[in-house]
C-alpha cells in the first residue's frame, strides 16, 4: 500500500510539472478511475506494451469471486464480453476482477468481496525472514554458526524450488524468489512455508506448532494496533466508508489467522 501511495506521489510530481492547475485530489481521483474502471490488455507474445482500456458500459459489471457469469476478451482492436453459462432473465451480469486477495480489492477497487476464496495473510516476507524468526522462537543465538549455515542451505533450496519468473526492468524474464509466505483462505498454509520450517526443525509437528505461534503473534500485533490505526485514519479525515472498509479488511485477516492460531 505504501508502494502504491509513493507511486501516486511521484507520478503527480511529473504530471503537475506539465499542468500547474492539477491538484493532488484530482490526480488521486484520476488514478482511482484508471485502476478501478479499466481493463488490462496484454499481448501474450510481447509485441506491444500492456495497455489499459476504459470501456463505457463494460465497467459497470460487478465482480464475483465464485460464480462470474461473463468473461471478456480483446485482440487489441475489439473488446468482447461473452456469457460463460446460461444467464436467467433478471440475473445480474458479473465478471471476475481476478483471483486476488482482499488487499488488492481494497486498494484498487474500494471494496472487499464476500466471499473471497483467494484471500491470504502474509506471515513472512521471505525464506530468510521465516528462518530468522524461527531461530529467535527457539531461543538460539543469532550468531550461531551452525544455524547460520543450515539456514543458508535451506533458503537456497527453497528459492530454487519455488522461484517464479517475472520480467525485470529490461523486460527479460528472471527467476526470483516468492514475494512472501502466506496463510490462505480456510487456514491453508503455504506449501513453501511448511517446507522451510519442516527442514529447519526436522519435525512436521514442530513446524505446524511454529506456524500456529506465528499466526497468534500476528493476531496480537494487529489487535494491539487497531485503535492507533483507526485514530490515525480519523485524524487524516479519511471518509467513514474507508475507515469502515479498513476495519473490515483487518477483521477478515484476523479471522483467517484464527483458523490456525
Amino acid at each position: 500500500m505504501l508502494t502504491f501511495a509513493k507511486q501516486i506521489e511521484s507520478s503527480f510530481a511529473l504530471e503537475s510539472a506539465m499542468d500547474d492547475m492539477l491538484t493532488m485530489d484530482e490526480w488521486r481521483w484520476a488514478m482511482a478511475m484508471v485502476h478501478s474502471r479499466t481493463f488490462r490488455i496484454e499481448d501474450e507474445y510481447g509485441r506491444r506494451p500492456t495497455r489499459r482500456a476504459m470501456i463505457p458500459g463494460a465497467d459497470l459489471l460487478n465482480h464475483s469471486s465464485v460464480d462470474a457469469n461473463c468473461d471478456w476478451s480483446s485482440d487489441g482492436e475489439t473488446f468482447v464480453i461473452s456469457a460463460v453459462r446460461d444467464i436467467k432473465a433478471g440475473e445480474e451480469f458479473t465478471l471476475s476482477y481476478g483471483s486476488q486477495c482482499d488487499r488488492h480489492f481494497m486498494l484498487f477497487y474500494g471494496f472487499v468481496p464476500e466471499p473471497n476464496p483467494h484471500n491470504k495473510v502474509r506471515l513472512f516476507s521471505d525464506g530468510k525472514h521465516a528462518l530468522d524468526w524461527y531461530q529467535a522462537l527457539c531461543g538460539v543465538d543469532e550468531l550461531d554458526d551452525v544455524w547460520d549455515r543450515e539456514k543458508k542451505r535451506i533458503v537456497a533450496t527453497f528459492e530454487k524450488k519455488y522461484c517464479v519468473y517475472r520480467p525485470d526492468k529490461n523486460g527479460l524474464r528472471r527467476c526470483v524468489a516468492p514475494d512472501g509466505l502466506f496463510l490462505g483462505a480456510q487456514g491453508v498454509v503455504d506449501e513453501a512455508l511448511i517446507m522451510l520450517l519442516n527442514e529447519m526443525s526436522g519435525d512436521e509437528d514442530m513446524a505446524i506448532a511454529a506456524i500456529r505461534a506465528r499466526a497468534a503473534e500476528v493476531i496480537d500485533l494487529m489487535e494491539s494496533t487497531t485503535d492507533r490505526i483507526e485514530q490515525a485514519l480519523r485524524d487524516r479525515k479519511v471518509s467513514p466508508y474507508n475507515v469502515s472498509l479498513m476495519k473490515t479488511f483487518r477483521e477478515r485477516k484476523v479471522a483467517l489467522l484464527r483458523h490456525v492460531a
